[in-house]
């Protein structure tokens, strides 16, 4: 089960936008909270780059609307506990509008954290109430799935530092009837369905099951690393667009500042636009790119890269 909370973050007085965001950035990204980065993910934005990318899109708003932001919101986040620490900008990717929190936000971003949980097969909250924050309303009502009380009790068991597989079971039994049950029914299952799948392949023979089985196993290994490849590559498609279109919009101002005779006055006028174009050309050095590709190509590979993603997934709970 997963609760949700919608935090707005506010310019501090005293200090800039620029440091505000940065100061959430890197507490959002601590390596010692994401065990050097492997838990740091980023949409549409690089992860290092993402409070000068959010400061740029602020003022890329103020021009194209006209409009100046009179809230101190610069962006919203979702502490001792498990969680996601998730920061969108306050202004949307085309910069010509601005999200502001309303009454039913908190509960249309509750319905998208459920639909992740019943994907995973996790329990959600039964009738929240409205105008309540999700995890103060959880408190005692929420109704832990049979998975969850069967995880639970495995967590408990192992606390107990159990000596082999087998002592660990006989903790497990001790657990109730609820386990045994539910232990019960799940081996028949497995059971039976095993013995159907024998019958339907005419699978008879030891060896020639345990052939087709290091097939199977084979087969499944090559498409989870298919998969794994696509899943990358399509993250490394997301920060190159990032910095394609972030080198685009400051293109100008790194000009300017280079003209300026790399003025100090200049860098601290446009610190963020200068760090963005920096950070671009710096990723097209690593990546060895003499030419850019169209942010149109890239679109394109991605749409191909995630059918055929979806497609592997969809096969992949079959697999042995």
């Amino acid at each position: 089960m997963a609760t949700t909370r919608i935090i707005a973050m506010h310019a501090k007085q005293g200090r800039t936008i620029a440091q505000c965001l940065t100061d959430r950035k890197d507490y959002a990204i601590d390596s010692g909270k994401t065990e050097d980065g492997k838990y740091i993910s980023a949409y549409a934005c690089d992860p290092h780059t993402a409070d000068a990318e959010f400061l740029l899109s602020k003022r890329q708003y103020e021009q194209l609307t006209g409009r100046t932001q009179y809230s101190n919101v610069i962006a919203y986040t979702d502490r001792a506990h498990i969680h996601n620490y998730i920061m969108w900008n306050s202004t949307s990717l085309d910069c010509r509008k601005k999200f502001r929190d309303f009454l039913g936000s908190v509960r249309a971003v509750a319905r998208l954290s459920d639909m992740i949980c019943l994907e995973h097969r996790l329990s959600v909250v039964e009738h929240p109430q409205r105008r309540k924050i999700y995890n103060k309303w959880l408190g005692d009502r929420a109704k832990p799935s049979n998975r969850e009380q069967l995880r639970l009790a495995i967590d408990d068991a192992l606390r107990q530092k159990p000596e082999s597989f087998e002592a660990l079971l006989k903790l497990l039994e001790g657990e109730g009837g609820g386990y045994r049950q539910w232990a019960s029914v799940f081996n028949l299952k497995q059971m039976a369905k095993t013995v159907l799948y024998l019958q339907e392949h005419d699978l008879a023979d030891y060896e020639e099951l345990a052939s087709k089985v290091t097939d199977a196993s084979g087969r499944c290994d090559a498409l989870t690393a298919k998969i794994r490849a696509a899943e990358q590559r399509m993250v490394e498609i997301n920060t190159l667009k990032t910095h394609i279109i972030n080198y685009a919009h400051t293109r100008e101002i790194f000009a300017a500042y280079k003209k300026s005779g790399y003025s100090k006055r200049f860098l601290a006028e446009h610190e963020s636009e200068i760090q963005l174009h920096r950070a671009a050309k710096k990723a097209f050095n690593e990546a060895g790119l003499q030419k850019l590709p169209t942010v149109k190509s890239l679109q394109t590979e991605f749409a191909q890269l995630l059918k055929k993603e979806r497609a592997g997934a969809a096969v992949r709970p079959s697999c042995p």
